[in-house]
């Protein structure tokens, strides 16, 4: 919709950093995996420490292109007037609440990597990709949908 919108710079970025949240996601999903089955159980503890801190690195890192899809959504979408104004205020506070999920670096607490902050802020972010699709797919389902006003009645 946003390249079709003559927003292209806007796509190009929610793709960029789409595709960069899955990579991220998929390593920290792999790292667990390994650290759950394999490499705790016989592994040295140094490497399965520096592996753990890898994984909380990367919950942490995975906020800024969180934000940054957040963003190419919100502003890309209400400069092609396909949002209100009140969403692209939604949006910009999705960004703010992402963008202090990167800031989660305490060792333990609310603060933390796994404390509730950062769930809050994946919330937060989750919540507002399911908003925002469903808002687009209704809108491409009444674009699709015939116009019954206009088709004449036999």
């Amino acid at each position: 919709m946003l390249r079709d919108a003559d927003k292209g710079v806007w796509a190009a970025a929610a793709i960029a950093s789409g595709a960069t949240m899955g990579a991220i996601l998929f390593v920290r999903m792999t790292v667990r995996a390994a650290l759950a089955f394999t490499i705790a159980g016989t592994g040295s503890p140094f490497v399965t420490s520096g592996l753990a801190d890898f994984a909380y690195v990367l919950t942490v890192l995975w906020f800024f292109p969180a934000a940054m899809f957040v963003m190419s959504g919100a502003f890309g979408l209400r400069q092609a007037g396909m949002i209100s104004n009140r969403f692209l205020t939604a949006g910009v506070l999705a960004v703010v609440v992402a963008l202090l999920g990167g800031t989660t670096w305490a060792s333990d607490g609310f603060w933390a990597p796994d404390g509730a902050y950062s769930l809050i802020s994946a919330f937060v972010v989750f919540l507002w990709i399911a908003v925002l699709s469903g808002f687009l797919v209704m809108k491409a389902s009444a674009a699709k949908a015939p116009d019954r006003a206009a088709v004449p009645t036999p």
